[in-house]
């Protein structure tokens, strides 16, 4: 992962919406980085957290590419 970072200096992650029910909550992102071969790319996800005991218990992450 360190390597994948480092070649995307401009990479940019952007929560775009949040949700919170009693113990969960879900997170909204959008993650936009220049590929290697210097094309724009962007992943959209999702993802689900579960909290006990000011704690996170379980996540669950889902990504649309």
């Amino acid at each position: 992962m360190g390597r994948f970072f480092e070649s995307s200096p401009d990479a940019n992650f952007e929560t775009e919406d949040m949700f919170v029910a009693e113990d969960r909550c879900a997170i909204l992102w959008r993650y936009r980085w220049t590929g290697s071969d210097g094309k724009k790319r962007e992943l959209r996800g999702v993802d689900i957290f579960t909290v006990r005991d000011v704690k996170v218990a379980e996540k669950m992450a889902y990504v649309k590419g």
